[in-house]
């Protein structure tokens, strides 16, 4: 299976080098990566990650019955 992505859109117009710096390092720990900025925008990008495949509608897997015992 291919990896899939999610992407963030967030504010980084900071004045304060450290603060923006800060925001970042948070940001990275959740599994962000920065891949563009524009000085007020930034686009973020990570992995999602799934603990189940996907479903899709063309899948031929049906769902498991409950056991009602």
């Amino acid at each position: 299976m291919n990896p899939n992505f999610e992407y963030k859109v967030t504010h980084l117009d900071e004045d304060d080098l450290d603060v923006l710096e800060s925001k970042l390092n948070s940001l990275g720990q959740e599994g962000w990566e920065l891949v563009s900025f524009d000085g007020e925008v930034g686009i973020m990008k990570r992995k999602q990650l799934y603990l189940t495949n996907l479903y899709t509608e063309s899948s031929n897997e049906r769902p498991r019955p409950q056991n009602n015992s």
